[in-house]
């Protein structure tokens, strides 16, 4: 028999008391009730959230800073964190307010986090777990603890650079154009990772994680993609989305595999 997903969110009437919830603009409010309640969460309160699917159901348009500008508010406010490279997104406050109350439950949160991309978001996850000390909560702090481990080692071949943590506040320079010719695809994957954590972190390019799988899908090569973002990071457009698009149409990137063939012939 097919699960069946809850039909109904709760929020806390409380919400309305707080400091940050006052604090934020209408637009970011409206967004709060949204992420709290759309269609895409669950009861852990941690999914897969793109910036399309919110901008369909918030009857928002196309325009993706109409989603960016209170989604920064949000995760500077504390209130949800959020993974670029995966897309994922993480209510700090859904499992203190309704942790699950009995073993089927737990079954059922273990079971969203088997269903999940591996993320850095295990480790915050935990964290909130750890700190609610309940030991009905044993089973998914064990299990995030070995996802967040896995998570680790995968990040470090994949690039996936980890938030706020390790080489995140390392000394950052980006590759020459000679080293992106002359790199193998698990350093392009690297590298590429670090550039776009930059750009999320420095609120230079918010969507470049949507941007990178959108040139992906138009089967750009890894070198291409990270000339494109290398640039972005140099040059912090005011619309990244338009300067990159334009890099591609003007420098035709020359960045294939047929080009780089030959020139090792």
């Amino acid at each position: 028999m097919a699960e069946v997903k809850p039909s109904y969110a709760q929020i806390n009437r409380k919400v309305w008391n707080t400091c940050q919830f006052r604090s934020l603009s209408p637009e970011a409010r409206e967004l709060f009730f949204y992420l709290t309640t759309c269609p895409h969460g669950n009861m852990l309160g941690i999914f897969v959230l793109r910036p399309g699917y919110a901008l369909d159901d918030l009857q928002w348009g196309s325009d993706r800073e109409r989603f960016m500008k209170p989604f920064r508010e949000l995760l500077d406010k504390g209130l949800f964190k959020y993974d670029p490279n995966t897309e994922i997104i993480l209510d700090m406050e859904q499992l203190a307010k309704h942790p699950p109350i009995n073993p089927n439950q737990v079954i059922a949160i273990i079971k969203i986090i088997n269903s999940l991309p591996k993320t850095i978001l295990f480790h915050e996850l935990k964290l909130l777990a750890e700190s609610l000390n309940k030991p009905l909560l044993k089973p998914l702090i064990e299990r995030l603890t070995e996802r967040y481990a896995h998570t680790v080692t995968v990040t470090v071949t994949e690039a996936v650079t980890v938030l706020k943590e390790g080489t995140a506040d390392a000394p950052f320079e980006l590759p020459t154009k000679e080293e992106i010719q002359e790199s193998s695809d698990p350093k392009l994957e690297e590298d590429i990772g670090k550039v776009c954590q930059r750009l999320y972190e420095d609120k230079i390019f918010p969507e470049v994680n949507a941007f990178k799988n959108k040139m992906r899908k138009n089967k750009k090569n890894l070198r291409a993609i990270l000339h494109v973002l290398s640039r972005c990071y140099l040059s912090k457009p005011d619309d990244p989305w338009a300067f990159c698009q334009k890099i591609i149409q003007l420098e035709d990137l020359n960045y294939n595999e047929r080009d780089y063939r030959k020139a090792a012939q």
